[in-house]
């Protein structure tokens, strides 16, 4: 999905245990997840909430960025940690290099 650039276009969620985060996030640094990318880590634990982490990069020469994007517990599901869309919680650039050219 990700060689074919349509990791945008779907959204994924990975479960793992924490122990491996640090593995999926290695994995993760390949891949290319822009800003309108939803992938989602979540850790496992038995019975307790836990905290799901959206990854994305702001451009291609750009290190992962984590940003939490809501919560599952086992009484009520996901739940949305955040009134902010992907796209406004973003807009932080995180000092990655932009060109503009205005045209009149």
């Amino acid at each position: 999905a990700s060689a074919n650039g349509v990791l945008e276009s779907s959204a994924w969620l990975v479960l793992l245990d924490e122990t491996r985060i640090d593995t999926l996030l290695n994995q993760a640094s390949t891949l290319n997840l822009f800003i309108d990318s939803t992938f989602l880590i979540a850790t496992f634990s038995t019975c307790q909430a836990q905290q799901v982490q959206s990854v994305y990069r702001v451009g291609p020469k750009s290190g992962l960025v984590l940003e939490t994007s809501g919560e599952w517990r086992p009484a009520s599901g996901y739940v949305v940690t955040s009134t902010l869309n992907k796209y406004d919680r973003r807009s932080n650039f995180q000092g990655y290099p932009m060109h503009g050219v205005g045209v009149k």
